[in-house]
């Protein structure tokens, strides 16, 4: 792409009216000469130009031709002053339109220095984030005007690559630039062609919105992009129609990361690995030499060095307020001469500081400069100095004061001036600060409701870490920011995204850290919230080096002494190491699971919290953990004595009465019941079992559904493990006390517990089925029908499943006897469910339905074998989408209709 150093010129107004008026002449005297223009519009000219006919008698025109040349001149002259009226000039600008004067264009400069962002290097590392804005600016982002925003730290190249999205729309035909004009200016321009805009260092100006309204107002493909280290805040303001249309043009922008140390060093290939690495991912720090800080301070010495007070005063007002109109800056203070200005503003072209006062660039230059002279000075002249600034420009001021914390040159004894001028600056624009604060409210509930990792998930973090960066003193952007943070490691967790999620996490260390807030506990509350996020989701990912860090984090902040009585803080190293025994055990690591388990019983034990319900309860919920693991693995010595202290906590005084305590137990018990039973330990099953029974009938919890609950589950494995043994009468007993369960008035209509009774029934039926113990599996059978046809359950789809299974096994336990009367018994009742208008759409139904068919058609033959194809073929096309079904379909009707063959298989 061809780099253009200079601009191109603009016609004047006036050049353009005369060149107008000067063709109308022409064509005018040609139109006379041919003897085409009316007599009346000639006697209009004539009658307005009372020297025409004395002009024409004292020269002695009377040939045609002359006569033509003076009517054009005639014409030629009023055309020209009606042309030069401010009607006349907006005609030429409709007539004869010029580039937009609101756009200043893109200068390649080989004259400044290489950090400059007009300079003509190479752009590199942004391939990606220029084809975006390529497509922005073409009509993929919609029609009519449109903008985006371009938003990064200081320095990570940001202007630069704005600048070559404008150069190469400019090479391309399109009228492209910075803005350069207020909300008026911009409201009399002309936008002759497709423009694209760029507002550099937008959030410092006080205008932006309407400036923003205004360039949106227009027609045509207009794109504008906004360049900031923070996004537009889109809140809501008095003119809804200026919101509106604000928000329908957004289209979503880019946030720049850092670069990598390979194109840094592309960049700068004269710096060391150690001057790219302390660059951090950012180009200005490269170019601006092997040390930064000291080239910015010898600029700013070099600024300053042959500077009077008044010319010193006014460059701290620049680096303050600016950029600013110059008008509007001398109505805040003294406004050196232009000469004086460009030495100070070195590098700006004279016709700029003609009209405006211009900010400092770079950013730390600009620091630099307004800490120099405000170190010197007296405190009540940078205070007035500074209200004046604010005065002038408080968006302005606020980025400044924003710049001097998150700026790499300030120095370590610069913290209390930055803070004084805070202060000052809150004091005289306390709206600022209000307004910081419901912006950062807003973007964490945005985070909050998402729910998931999205792409507006680093997006809305990185906006509030740069809010709260740029106010390190404020505890409530600071506490919103640790908000935003744990949420972030909560939402990358799920989305297994660990190195966004340890990014994120750094960041809420460092402000744990802090030693300004290590005695906030709602902030020290959201570093330890964050550290049990970070333990689940590395535990889930089973990445226990994840856990260990984020648990060693979290043990030594509940463990600090100035948080060993802070109930919240406590609770949440108990729910770590609950998290962590959990995860620990997943993976059969009985000594992690331990080493947490000691963590957490030393927690509950603790003097301090032994009254405490909610940490109590987490004890309780880690043994019910431990006692599902240890039960899992086999190792019932483990399981006795997890489940020995969760009994001891459940039989304390204080917590007998403790519904949710006592709950924990059953599940306990549960558990413990159904991993005896999965070994074929029966007396550890019937031991926890009569636990279990003895709780649920105790008169404290006798009308407690969820306990009840609990029991039916218990049951229900019971009679799973039993009949899997062929043990039909501890089958048998648990089936009495789950059916006596169900049947208590008290729970004849809680559908959770009489689903229990159904599931129970069904398996049941296979136990007995398997055995061929057919009066068996009529007797369970028989309830599971009675049950589901009770007009409470005839519409419950759960119940109706379970009566679908049921009904399959026992035409395949039946097929299998050759006891044909009984498939078809059963066999009708199925048909009849499948066929039932309000399961015909049910697809876990229908693959019962087409299981119980292909079980009838490994066992029947002759006309039987063909209705049970018919009905499987029936079923298969009520529901063509259901992948098993036509695989049962294939298999049982087309495969033995062409082959004739048997298959004896059951389909369980």
């Amino acid at each position: 792409m061809r780099r253009s150093t200079f601009p191109r010129r603009t016609l004047p107004v006036f050049v353009r009216a005369a060149i107008i008026a000067l063709l109308a002449g022409a064509v005018a005297g040609a139109a006379y000469f041919l003897d085409v223009v009316p007599g009346v519009v000639a006697a209009v000219v004539a009658a307005l130009t009372p020297a025409f006919h004395v002009v024409r008698d004292y020269l002695g025109l009377t040939t045609p031709l002359e006569m033509a040349a003076h009517f054009g001149v005639a014409v030629f002259a009023w055309a020209a002053v009606v042309l030069s009226t401010p009607f006349g000039r907006a005609i030429v600008d409709r007539v004869w339109p010029v580039r937009p004067p609101i756009l200043k264009p893109v200068r390649w400069r080989p004259d400044v220095p290489p950090d400059h962002p007009e300079h003509p290097r190479p752009l590199v590392g942004r391939d990606a984030e220029l084809s975006a804005l390529k497509r922005f600016a073409g009509s993929a982002s919609g029609d009519g005007p449109r903008w985006t925003e371009l938003v990064g730290v200081m320095g990570v190249g940001k202007t630069k690559l704005a600048m070559e999205w404008l150069s190469y729309l400019e090479s391309k035909g399109w009228d492209a630039g910075l803005l350069d004009g207020d909300v008026r200016a911009i409201a009399r321009t002309r936008l002759r062609q497709k423009t694209a805009i760029v507002i550099d260092e937008a959030t410092r100006d006080p205008d932006l919105a309407a400036k923003l309204n205004a360039l949106l107002a227009t027609t045509g493909q207009v794109r504008v992009l906004l360049v900031d280290q923070l996004s537009l805040d889109l809140e809501v303001s008095r003119d809804a129609a200026r919101d509106e249309r604000i928000r329908d043009a957004f289209h979503p922008g880019a946030r720049l990361t850092p670069l990598g140390e390979g194109e840094l060093h592309r960049i700068a290939p004269e710096r060391t690995p150690n001057e790219v690495a302390a660059a951090e991912g950012r180009p200005l720090l490269v170019l601006l030499g092997p040390d930064p800080r000291r080239t910015i301070s010898v600029r700013a010495g070099e600024r300053v060095a042959a500077a009077s007070a008044e010319d010193l005063r006014y460059l701290a007002f620049a680096a303050l307020a600016g950029p600013l109109p110059l008008a509007e800056a001398r109505r805040h203070g003294a406004i050196p001469r232009l000469a004086v200005r460009a030495r100070l503003h070195e590098g700006v072209p004279d016709q700029d500081l003609k009209r405006r006062m211009p900010a400092i660039a770079p950013e730390p230059l600009a620091n630099e400069v307004l800490l120099r002279w405000a170190r010197e000075c007296d405190e009540d002249d940078w205070r007035s100095l500074l209200a004046a600034a604010v005065a002038a420009n408080a968006a302005g001021v606020e980025a400044r004061l924003r710049q001097l914390w998150l700026g790499f040159a300030r120095r370590p004894e610069d913290g209390a001036l930055c803070e004084a001028m805070q202060a000052a600056f809150d004091a005289c624009a306390p709206e600022r600060a209000q307004a910081a604060h419901q912006r950062a409210e807003r973007i964490l509930a945005r985070l909050v409701q998402d729910g998931v990792l999205s792409a507006e998930t680093d997006r809305a973090v990185a906006e509030l870490s740069a809010l709260a960066n740029g106010r390190p003193a404020d505890r409530t952007l600071q506490a919103l920011f640790a908000g935003g943070a744990v949420t972030a490691i909560l939402h990358c967790g799920q989305a297994q995204e660990f190195a966004k999620l340890e990014r994120w996490g750094e960041q809420l260390v460092d402000l744990v850290d802090n030693s300004r807030w290590v005695d906030d506990a709602a902030i020290q509350l959201r570093g330890a919230m964050g550290a049990v996020n970070a333990i689940y989701h590395f535990g889930m990912a089973q990445d226990f080096t994840g856990v260990e860090r984020w648990g060693a984090r979290l043990v030594g902040l509940a463990n600090n002494p100035r948080w060993v009585d802070d109930a919240a803080i406590q609770l949440h190293g108990a729910m770590g190491a609950v998290n962590a025994m959990s995860q620990y055990g997943n993976t059969k690591d009985f000594a992690g699971l331990e080493r947490w388990g000691e963590q957490l019983v030393g927690l509950v034990d603790d003097p301090r919290w032994v009254d405490d319900a909610v940490i109590q309860l987490r004890g309780a919920m880690a043994a019910v953990n431990a006692i599902f693991h240890y039960g899992n693995a086999r190792d019932f010595a483990g399981l006795e004595r997890w489940g020995a202290r969760l009994a001891e906590l459940a039989d304390d005084p204080r917590w007998v009465d403790d519904a949710v305590i006592q709950l924990e137990r059953a599940k306990g018990a549960v558990n413990a019941m159904s991993q005896y039973g999965d070994a074929k330990d029966f007396a550890g099953l019937e031991r926890w079992g009569a636990r279990l029974v003895a709780l649920a009938e105790h008169p404290r919890w006798a009308d407690d559904a969820t306990l009840q609950l609990l029991c039916a589950t218990g049951a229900f494995n019971s009679i799973v493990d039993y009949g899997r043994a062929q043990d039909f009468a501890g089958l048998e007993r648990w089936g009495a006390r789950l059916v006596a369960l169900a049947e208590n008035a008290r729970w004849v209509n809680d559908a959770a517990i009489q689903f229990e009774r159904a599931k129970g029934a069904g398996n049941a039926m296979i136990y007995y089925g398997q055995a061929q113990d057919f009066a068996g599996l009529e007797r369970w059978g028989e309830q599971l029908i009675v049950l589901t046809d009770d007009p409470r359950w005839v519409d419950d789809a759960a119940m109706q499943l379970a009566r679908a299974k049921g009904a399959g096994h026992a035409i395949g336990h039946h097929g299998a006897a050759r006891d044909f009367i009984g498939l078809e018994r059963w066999g009708s009742r199925l048909v009849a469910l499948v066929d039932d208008p309000r399961w015909a759409e049910d697809a876990a139904v229908q693959l019962n339905g087409a299981i119980g068919a292909a079980n009838a058609i490994n066992h029947v033959d002759g006309p039987g074998l063909a209705r049970w194809r018919a009905q499987l073929r029936r079923i298969a096309l009520r529901m063509p989408h259901v992948l098993e079904i036509q695989e049962l379909a294939g298999r049982h009707t087309l495969a033995f209709a062409q082959s004739g063959a048997s298959d004896s298989r059951e389909i369980a």
